[in-house]
């Protein structure tokens, strides 16, 4: 029973290697490219500061980094997981799905409570000399912007009426009924009123 029950759960991750490349493009977009952060700290930190790769981590690891990127993926991972639970017709792995879901709230939700309790601890007592930093308020309006159009995006389909007139396949198939057209039309010596053409 137990190791039936351990297949159950492992099992998905055979996608891992049935499909390889675009699981390598997703650790290089998601886990990688949303560690840029720190990357760029160790390379700044190294050539402005002098800090080895470990003290620059180190910095980060104490301002709670790596809290912060456990809460944007699983939020991310689990929108997508929702998502796809929902939109499907089908209830197709139903059971992980839902085992999935309740299991990542409830480490998300706790990361996301030690992260706050972390930071409050590492905070210098409040003073009222407010500092605005309107790069970072941009960077966050923008990514909203970015990730809502990103959802759009994968979730819209060409065969849908409003999204068929911006999709590559709409201009091949308006041509492939013009010239399905144009054939059935090549034969024809009378119009639909019997005129000779």
């Amino acid at each position: 029973m137990k190791s039936r029950l351990v297949g159950y759960f492992l099992k998905p991750l055979l996608v891992v290697k049935k499909n390889r490349t675009p699981f390598i493009l997703w650790v290089l977009s998601t886990l990688i490219a949303g560690n840029f952060g720190l990357v760029f700290n160790i390379i700044i930190r190294g050539n402005v500061n002098g800090l080895s790769i470990w003290e620059s981590l180190s910095q980060d690891l104490r301002l709670g980094s790596l809290f912060l990127f456990s809460i944007v993926l699983l939020s991310s991972s689990f929108g997508s997981v929702l998502t796809n639970f929902i939109s499907k017709n089908d209830r197709d792995f139903f059971k992980p799905k839902v085992i999935w879901l309740g299991v990542s709230v409830i480490v998300w939700i706790l990361c996301g409570v030690e992260y706050a309790s972390y930071m409050s601890a590492q905070l210098p007592p409040f003073t009222s000399n407010n500092c605005l930093n309107v790069w970072q308020l941009l960077f966050f309006v923008l990514s909203i912007i970015l990730s809502i159009y990103a959802y759009c995006l994968v979730v819209m389909e060409a065969k849908d009426p409003d999204f068929a007139s911006i999709s590559d396949d709409y201009d091949r198939i308006e041509e492939q009924n013009i010239e399905h057209i144009t054939n059935s039309q090549a034969g024809l010596t009378k119009d639909s009123e019997e005129i000779k053409l």
